[in-house]
C-alpha cells in the first residue's frame, strides 16, 4: 500500500465574529485532511462559511479555534503570498 503524504490538515477550525450586536459563529469545529493526489471541493449554500474557511486556510483571516497545517507547517503568523498559491499584486495590478 502506498504511503499518503498529508498536504493539508484542518483541525477543529471555528470562527466567531464579535460585534456590538453580539456573536455570530460562521464555522464551527471543521476538520479534514487532504493528501497527495486528492482533489478538494468545498460546497454549500450561500453564507454557510465557505469563504471564511478559505480565507483562514490562505492565512488571510485568523480562526477563533483550531489549527491549519499546510505541508507540515502551521499558517499562524505567516504572511499570505505565494507559499499559499496567492499571487502578490503589484502596483500595476489594477
Amino acid at each position: 500500500m502506498e504511503q499518503l503524504n498529508k498536504r493539508m490538515e484542518i483541525n477543529g477550525i471555528s470562527k466567531t465574529f464579535y460585534s456590538d450586536k453580539g456573536y455570530f459563529t460562521a464555522i464551527k469545529d471543521v476538520s479534514f485532511d487532504v493528501n497527495d493526489g486528492e482533489f478538494l471541493v468545498i460546497l454549500g449554500p450561500g453564507r454557510c462559511g465557505k469563504t471564511v474557511l478559505l480565507n483562514i486556510i490562505a492565512g488571510l483571516e485568523q480562526q477563533t479555534e483550531g489549527k491549519v497545517v499546510l505541508q507540515r507547517q502551521g499558517v499562524e503568523g505567516r504572511k499570505p503570498g505565494n507559499q499559499h498559491g496567492i499571487p502578490e499584486a503589484g502596483p500595476d495590478a489594477l
